[in-house]
């Protein structure tokens, strides 16, 4: 003990150092009141030792503590190795337990929600990503599904929908999701996430695109980088008499030979 200090003050000063805030303590005493072993199992306590001390007793659970510290600190190695492994994934992750309620989250998950790692731990997840009005219907279907993987009532589901982001407009989000399981027992799931705006963006002007070489009064094109033709627009067929079935695969010089069985392939 510390000058000036008993027992339990000493580990209460311990426990305020952050050096020694997960030092393995046992206190020995010669009062095994429960009230007074409360007030040191609430101080800090790892565990405890009445006098007189006997030897093999002290030795048990001296090497019960070394077994649990080692088994802790693998726990903590295990922990720092799926955050750093986590930590690099472009994809937010989430964990839910049982009850449906975050219990780990990554940096993209995070930034993509934009709420901090605090302000998601312990929030349920229906509530964290649905946003409350505005989902299609296939949306609304396929976030219904990942709400069931949740609740353990089905194994895995993958789709797209819309999440909340935190003071802002949702977001599409392509996901997949997983149950967890220990045996029989459903522990929890785990979801992957990521914001496929850019996607949707291209795809539209992709599609925009289509309908406008579809409908267009000129004869388009489409070649592949060999030069060969993948797609003809109705107006080509129009203009040119060959139906897309004659021209695809065939190279665009068939319009110079006007023959398109004898064109080159």
């Amino acid at each position: 003990m510390m000058p000036g200090m008993d027992g339990l003050e000493t580990l209460r000063h311990l426990r305020a150092d952050p050096r020694y805030a997960l030092l393995p303590v046992i206190m020995v005493t010669g009062n095994s009141a429960a009230s007074d072993l409360a007030e040191a199992f609430s101080a800090g306590a790892t565990d405890y030792v009445t006098k007189p001390i006997q030897r093999v007793e002290l030795l048990a659970r001296l090497k019960a503590l070394i077994d649990l510290e080692e088994a802790n600190r693998q726990m903590r190695q295990s922990e720092k190795r799926l955050r750093d492994l986590t930590a690099s994934m472009a994809e937010g992750l989430l964990s839910v337990n049982d009850q449906m309620t975050v219990v780990f989250v990554n940096p993209q998950a995070s930034s993509l929600l934009n709420l901090s790692e605090d302000q998601i731990i312990g929030y349920p997840i229906e509530r964290l990503l649905r946003p409350e009005s505005g989902l299609e219907k296939e949306e609304a279907n396929a976030m219904q599904s990942m709400v069931e993987v949740c609740q353990g009532k089905s194994r895995k589901t993958r789709g797209e929908s819309q999440f909340n982001r935190y003071q802002s407009a949702p977001f599409p989000a392509s996901f997949s999701a997983a149950a967890i399981y220990e045996g029989e027992q459903f522990t929890g799931a785990v979801l992957s996430f990521r914001d496929i705006t850019v996607q949707r963006h291209r795809e539209e002007r992709l599609r925009l695109a289509a309908n406008i070489i579809e409908n267009s009064q000129e004869g388009v094109i489409v070649v592949d980088p060999q030069l060969r033709i993948i797609d003809v627009n109705p107006a080509f067929n129009y203009i040119t008499g060959y139906s897309r079935a004659e021209v695809i695969g065939k190279s665009p010089q068939i319009l110079s030979s006007g023959c398109a069985g004898s064109a080159e392939t």
